[in-house]
């Protein structure tokens, strides 16, 4: 019992101590391992005191049962495991392959896609088709695609992949990009994508990979950002940039425009903007373009902080105090 009672007094001198221990500064994948390391020891030393009960029983017993409680939180574990996939965590995802027709949101996969189902709960065949995927094409409504997904943490926000170019609602989105998608009702709608191709509106150019979205208000949100020597650049009012982000009504009628960093040096009146500095540009309530973030007199090398001009370019001049 000395023993016993030593080993006892241990794993509390132990466990006082390290709980004591300010751990909380550790990551994650850290912490992780000094737990396990933790519960280790104590089990060795609770498994070494099961011993020392045991010795009066012969050698093969005493081995025997020690083993098998040494051993007993991995029998847990897979058990633990075994029983949660029989049972099946509702809301839990989990993959596999369609050995037959499997159909997403009124959308039919063939047999052989992949597929993600969300557990019902109550044992694992209780399962939901939530996403499919196939080399194959399918179609959504007029849309040709090959992959269909819920949104993680989400009932009515969906994700699809276009098997080619395609025009929703007048955009041409591009192919095998993201489409996300929405449930009304009983149907998806359009929501989200990326240009496969430019799209002039007005006297606003859009480049490719310029993304749309639709707004709660039935406008359009566009947005062109890093734009790069490989890439077109936005253009807008006779400029180019490297980041442009506009709203438009229904009827592609501009609501909101502005744009930071020209895409190469530009000289407008008897100002001269580095595309090496980040200006920012936006419009005004009367129409007008405020530029801000430094431009330069040609004429008298004076730097300014905010210049004015009219959408078409004309009238370039100092912003007064209540500009912009």
């Amino acid at each position: 019992m000395k023993a016993a009672r030593a080993i006892c007094l241990l794993v509390l001198t132990l466990t006082s101590g390290i709980c004591l221990a300010d751990v909380g500064g550790l990551g994650g994948a850290a912490e992780f391992v000094f737990y396990l390391l933790l519960f280790a020891v104590l089990w060795l030393l609770l498994t070494a005191l099961l011993v020392r009960i045991l010795r009066k029983l012969s050698f093969p017993k005493r081995f025997g049962l020690s083993f098998l409680f040494f051993v007993s939180p991995l029998f847990f574990l897979i058990g633990w495991s075994a029983l949660d996939q029989f049972l099946g965590t509702a809301g839990k995802r989990v993959d596999g392959v369609a050995l037959s027709p499997v159909v997403v949101e009124g959308v039919s996969f063939p047999a052989g896609s992949r597929v993600t189902y969300e557990q019902m709960g109550g044992g694992f065949w209780h399962a939901r088709p939530i996403g499919a995927k196939t080399h194959k094409t399918v179609m959504l409504g007029s849309l040709e695609i090959n992959e269909l997904e819920q949104v993680e943490g989400s009932a009515d926000e969906f994700y699809a992949v276009l098997a080619r170019v395609q025009t929703i609602e007048g955009w041409s989105c591009s192919e095998y990009s993201t489409v996300d998608m929405k449930m009304t009702g009983t149907q998806l709608r359009f929501e989200s994508c990326e240009l496969a191709a430019p799209k002039t509106i007005n006297n606003v150019t859009w480049p490719s990979l310029t993304t749309v979205t639709r707004k709660d208000d039935g406008g359009w949100a566009l947005s062109r950002s890093n734009g790069t020597e490989d890439h077109s650049p936005a253009q807008a009012f006779g400029m180019k940039f490297r980041v442009m982000d506009a709203t438009y009504s229904s009827a592609l009628v501009l609501t909101q425009w502005s744009a930071q960093a020209f895409f190469e040096d530009t000289t407008l009146g008897d100002y001269t903007f580095s595309s090496g500095r980040w200006n920012t540009l936006h419009l005004t309530d009367g129409g007008d373009i405020s530029i801000d973030g430094g431009a330069k007199n040609i004429k008298t090398g004076e730097e300014i902080d905010c210049v004015l001009i009219q959408s078409q370019g004309h009238q370039v001049a100092p912003c007064k105090p209540h500009d912009g």
